[in-house]
């Protein structure tokens, strides 16, 4: 929190750059990049994702896509026992080729589960401060 840094060491810092959460464009490019080599299904719209988004920051986005990845994972291995599991390896029923891919009800799971990280209180603290002290340089995101 930039706000508790001490007077002297804040004079030090010799640009204090603020940036902001990511707009939906930013969104939907994190989305994208974190999915890129995940199966999904045609239905997946990282747009419509992207909108419903707003507040999380890059980091809530990774696990988001983290979290709807290991959707099928999870659907395809169930509750059965290790012996099965184990036979469904040596099989090839666990291989990549054979997960399938994420679904749109996959990633709205996940957006259910991962609320945001970040404190809207924080953020207009962060706003005010880089109003008063910081380096009046504008990167990315909303400010």
């Amino acid at each position: 929190m930039p706000w508790s840094l001490d007077d002297a060491l804040r004079r030090r810092l010799e640009k204090r750059i603020y940036i902001g959460l990511p707009d939906k464009q930013a969104r939907e490019e994190i989305i994208r990049r974190n999915l890129f080599d995940v199966a999904k299904d045609t239905n997946v719209c990282y747009s419509q994702v992207a909108r419903d988004t707003e507040g999380l920051c890059g980091s809530d986005l990774k696990i988001l896509c983290r979290e709807a990845a290991f959707a099928p994972i999870r659907r395809l291995v169930g509750n059965k026992s290790i012996e099965l599991l184990v036979e469904m390896t040596e099989s090839g029923q666990l291989l990549t080729d054979s997960i399938p891919p994420i679904t749109v009800e996959d990633i709205n799971e996940a957006a259910q589960k991962i609320k945001s990280s970040v404190d809207l209180q924080d953020v207009q603290n962060c706003i005010a401060f880089n109003d008063e002290y910081g380096s009046n340089l504008k990167v990315g995101g909303k400010n």
